[in-house]
């Protein structure tokens, strides 16, 4: 199996002012050409695909596009995304359905332990690895009793962690991902 891992997109930054756009567009076109010439099965996204919360339409539309163009040129090619702590993860999540139906898995806001272990197929279409896939997670995310302490991020991954290995054969991997900002 083939994986590219990317992170960090901030589409829609302004550096001193200034557009990052073409940058982006870029970046974008080069990881396409790169997906496909390399044909990899996965691209993991693994948070800060915007710069804000909010950000603006030419940004949502650049991010779209990607998806869009990436279906067209691999259709093969899984993609994973998860939210940084630049991203709205209900944002992220808001087409969850719809880009489903396209193979593209979103994890924007933290849900239950099953939703975050993705099967990770390789060019075969067989699931060749299991995926725990942790957005950025903020204070409301960890029960009362753990707070949001290095002790309840621990146990919130060990416990996906747990639910994604019960899953896994002895022929397929375990990956897991998440982004944290420190």
């Amino acid at each position: 199996m083939k994986l590219i891992h990317t992170s960090d997109w901030h589409l829609g930054q302004l550096l001193h002012g200034q557009s990052r756009e073409l940058e982006h567009a870029r970046f974008l076109s080069w990881l396409l050409a790169t997906l496909c010439t390399r044909e990899v099965d996965v691209l993991l996204v693994t948070g800060d695909i915007f710069d804000c919360a909010n950000p603006p339409s030419s940004a949502q539309r650049q991010y779209y596009q990607f998806l869009a163009s990436a279906r067209a040129a691999a259709p093969w090619l899984q993609i994973v995304v998860i939210a940084g702590n630049h991203d709205s993860g209900a944002r992220l999540d808001a087409p969850l359905e719809l880009l489903h139906a396209l193979d593209v898995h979103v994890v924007g806001a933290l849900r239950g332990t099953d939703a975050s272990a993705i099967a990770l197929k390789n060019s075969k279409r067989e699931t060749a690895a299991w995926l725990v896939a942790v957005p950025f997670l903020r204070p409301s995310d960890f029960p009362i009793t753990t707070g949001s302490s290095v002790a309840g991020t621990a146990a919130l991954y060990a416990e996906r962690i747990d639910f994604a290995r019960a899953l896994c054969t002895a022929d397929q991997a375990l990956l897991a991902c998440g982004h944290c900002y420190m």
